[in-house]
């Protein structure tokens, strides 16, 4: 499988609404172009998941947050 397959295989394999976050950062970071490398899918794909876990685990505390501070624990 060469890297552009490998690239396209990867962006098919993750969830669709990630797919299409990773195609967007792809597409604002590096060009409008089709066509990236494995590493390129990976990185992007590897911050967008680290966005994501960061601002799940501050939806999370602020949750927590509010519920310490009106007293529903």
């Amino acid at each position: 499988m060469d890297n552009n397959a490998a690239s396209t295989y990867l962006l098919n394999a993750l969830p669709p609404h990630f797919a299409g976050v990773v195609r967007e950062r792809l597409a604002l970071t590096l060009g409008g172009h089709e066509e990236y490398t494995l590493e390129q899918v990976t990185e992007v794909s590897q911050q967008a998941f680290n966005d994501l876990k960061a601002f799940h685990e501050r939806l999370l505390r602020n949750s927590l947050d509010n519920r310490n501070l009106h007293g529903n624990v």
